[in-house]
């Protein structure tokens, strides 16, 4: 698959890097698994005079959450963030009309975002555009702009 970029402008200090589109889950031992990301990754990035500052969150599935409800029509698994899992998501999918919804919640089981769409790279760059929110969990990085 091709990568594809985004660059979404928050504030004046920060910007938010969609940097893929991520790829699906492939489990060809359950149905409906395809239908699921292998991951999703929120990343932000700062500059300054002397260097760039690199923030990363990722949520990895949890496939024990896995759940096909036929009655409402839908599938859902939870995404839990690797640096806290008290931080996660929620990835529901019609099974029928291949609707997307994302919902992101905080370790106080706020809801910090709500996303749907239909189209897989629509939905994901939307999703992954909404950025890392305050008091995320996550890893940061730096890089000194002499090199």
């Amino acid at each position: 698959m091709r990568e594809r970029f985004f660059v979404f402008r928050k504030e004046n200090t920060m910007t938010t890097l969609a940097k893929y589109i991520p790829e699906k889950l492939n489990i060809s031992e359950s149905k409906g698994l395809s239908s699921f990301p292998v991951d999703i990754e929120f990343a932000d990035h700062k500059d300054n005079e002397k260097e760039k500052i690199i923030s990363r969150s990722l949520y990895e599935p949890d496939l024990n959450s896995f759940v096909i409800d036929e009655y409402d029509d839908v599938m859902a698994m939870k995404y839990n963030n690797i640096y806290d899992y008290k931080w996660w998501m929620e990835i529901a999918v019609g099974i029928k009309d291949k609707y997307y919804h994302a919902i992101k919640y905080d370790n106080n089981n706020k809801k910090t975002m709500f996303i749907h769409g239909y189209d897989w790279n629509e939905f994901f760059a939307t999703v992954i555009m909404c950025g890392l929110e305050n008091g995320e969990p996550c890893k940061v990085s730096s890089f000194s702009k002499d090199k």
